[in-house]
């Protein structure tokens, strides 16, 4: 805990350009022990009284003890409000007496700060923050340990608050993806009112040209965060849906904003917390929720405990647990195997502990897996498949460290750090298939949350896994992440990835690589949008844009949709002149709009849009 700053002196410092006189020792009043002077003569200035403090730039006083000491009568200044030491009072011709200084009747709850013109300013404590509770009231007293007093019981003060506010849920808006050419923070916390758009004066601007200046704000009332449309031009849609009025949002709802998508989270406190870590350098993509899962990871590695890893399939529990291991254990070596290829009790006996010579007959004596992670790291992934008699061997290890090989009598010490794996959590109903609790109970338990509950971080786990296939399938292949749009990433966003998680996300971009890698530029964006319209054919967002639109044409049922082919071939074959295509359309007998043409190329992902192009005000022939 930082100390508190130093009083002033009750004597200024010379300023001059000579040497500064040596200051002079605090003084009580009547200490000094000299005699009693009567009062001054009014021409003469006032010294100030004891306890009160001298103005900035004040001559200092000589530093020869005085033989009398001024009265501080009505010619003394009145004490400073800041100030909780009483100036000392004396009656002419009475002794003056030492008298003890006593603390304040309050305590300050609020810390304070002189300013150079002698006022107070008043500044609350900041929650969670070490240097906005460590400011003492700096009352100018010569009685240095009662200083210290009040800046503990400020502190402590300070503290009490910083906890109180602490415990309290911290809603917050990520910004879960946004186009490359819109560049903003990254997440919001929510306090009050938060109005986002493109303007400037809004109070999360974001340069989205399809962004309203004002787009949608969003309101803490009551604990309970409510967002509301500001009459957007493109609207406002929560999980899919256009919002119309006002709704209350739920942990993890998607809003998407023209073409940027955020993910609200009702408590960001331990996003907030490691927010400075990089979760990329131990190989975690996404910059929300990982950075929470390697700070866990972190802590575990110096805990001296074995490590219990629980997470739903998919979660990354492997990759966590060599993020683990790198952190404690980065030279020695890492053993993986899942306890769910053990066909029987004698398998995974004789591969996890080894086998003794002359065991069994014919069997060659070999080391077991905690053998070969001597010095390192086991990690033994599906463990309630492990047979309880085995685990309760793998328990005696994992108290005593004493390692003996099937067959022999005598063991010896073996440095091994154990990490399990386990697919669910060892608080289910035990049955067959479940964890020994006192095998739980000698670790130190960690959880990995599943996509649903960290979606801020889909988008870039996603574009992580494409760029990982591509440098590893065509690595001299273009980045295929600019075809990806704000519909691809919703999509992702909503879909429910429940006992899947990440696997889902490595299997839909291992297709669209293999798919979009051979397939002409000029048509990647057509096969990206039909491989999603397979892959998901359910997705809100899909249907949402197949609903019937206001003064346009008609989902897939349109002419449009209908002649898509020929479209595609004209736009090619001309050039990207829509006129031309319009009248190469007309001798063929199809009669289309060359605006809506445009529409529905920039939708299928062939034409990028450079300017908006007012849509004709009647609906095309059908």
């Amino acid at each position: 805990m930082p100390s508190a700053p130093a009083a002033r002196s009750s004597t200024a410092t010379a300023t001059g350009p000579g040497p500064a006189s040596p200051p002079a020792p605090p003084r009580h009043c009547g200490a000094s022990g000299a005699p009693p002077t009567p009062p001054p003569s009014p021409s003469a200035p006032a010294a100030p009284s004891c306890g009160v403090p001298l103005s900035a730039g004040a001559p200092s006083p000589p530093a020869a003890a005085p033989t009398s000491r001024p009265s501080t009568d009505a010619a003394a200044p009145p004490p400073s409000p800041s100030s909780s030491i009483p100036a000392a009072t004396s009656t002419a011709g009475t002794p003056d007496r030492p008298r003890p200084h006593r603390p304040p009747s309050h305590t300050p709850t609020l810390a304070r700060n002189r300013s150079p013109q002698g006022r107070t300013n008043r500044r609350p404590c900041t929650p969670g923050s070490r240097s906005g509770t460590l400011h003492a009231v700096t009352d100018d007293t010569p009685d240095r340990p009662f200083r210290e007093r009040t800046a503990r019981t400020e502190t402590d003060a300070g503290f009490d608050d910083a906890l109180t506010d602490s415990a309290r849920p911290q809603p917050a808006l990520l910004l879960a993806w946004a186009p490359p050419d819109a560049p903003c923070a990254d997440r919001a916390r929510l306090a009050g009112t938060l109005r986002v758009g493109r303007s400037r004066q809004a109070d999360w601007s974001i340069p989205d040209r399809r962004l309203s200046a004002e787009h949608f704000d969003l309101t803490t009332r009551e604990g309970t965060v409510v967002v509301r449309d500001l009459d957007s031009r493109n609207g406002t849609f929560v999980n899919a849906v256009r919002l119309a009025g006002t709704r209350p949002l739920a942990d993890q709802d998607v809003i998407r904003a023209g073409r940027c998508l955020f993910v609200f989270v009702a408590d960001a406190r331990e996003l907030a917390a490691a927010a400075g870590i990089d979760a990329a350098r131990h190989g975690f993509a996404g910059k929300f929720h990982s950075p929470v899962i390697v700070e866990r990871l972190q802590h575990a590695a110096h805990t001296g405990r074995h490590l219990l890893l629980e997470g739903e399939s998919g979660t990354g529990k492997e990759l966590a647990a060599r993020c683990a291991h790198t952190l404690r254990r980065p030279t020695g070596p890492f053993v993986a195997h899942n306890c769910a290829r053990f066909a029987t009790i004698e398998e995974a006996e004789t591969t996890l502990f080894g086998v003794a010579r002359g065991v069994f007959s014919g069997v060659e004596p070999r080391a077991g897996l905690l053998e070969q992670a001597e010095a390192g790291t086991l990690y033994l992934d599906e463990m309630p498949n492990l047979p309880a008699r085995v685990q309760r061997s793998l328990l005696r290890f994992a108290e005593d460290g004493i390692l003996a090989r099937i067959g022999e009598s005598r063991g010896r010490p073996a440095d091994v750090w154990l990490l399990l794996g386990a697919n669910r959590s060892p608080d289910e109903p035990a049955d067959d298939r479940s964890l020994a609790p006192d095998l739980v109970a000698r670790t130190h338990r960690l959880h990995l949350p599943p996509l649903r509950r960290r979606r801020a971080d889909i988008p870039e786990i996603f574009l992580a896994c494409l760029e990982r296939i591509r440098s590893r399938t065509a690595p001299d292949e273009a980045d295929l992440a600019p075809l990806l749009g704000a519909d691809h990433f919703e999509t992702l966003l909503l879909h429910d990835t429940r006992h899947t998680n990440v696997r889902f996300l490595e299997d839909l971009a291992a297709e669209i690589a293999a798919r979009l890698l051979g397939t002409p530029r000029d048509l990647r964006r057509n096969t990206l949008a039909r491989l999603f319209l397979r892959r998901l054919p359910d997705s809100p967002v899909l249907a949402r844009f197949q609903d019937p639109e206001p003064d346009g044409p008609q989902g897939t049922g349109s002419p449009y949709e209908r002649h898509r082919d020929e479209i595609l071939a004209a736009y090619r074959d001309l050039g990207g002149n829509l006129s031309a295509v319009e009248d190469a359309l007309r001798k063929r007998g199809i009669e289309l709009h060359r605006r809506w043409i445009a529409v529905f190329l920039e939708r299928w992902g062939v034409r990028i849009r450079k300017r908006r192009i007012p849509p004709p005000t009647d609906t095309p022939p059908r």
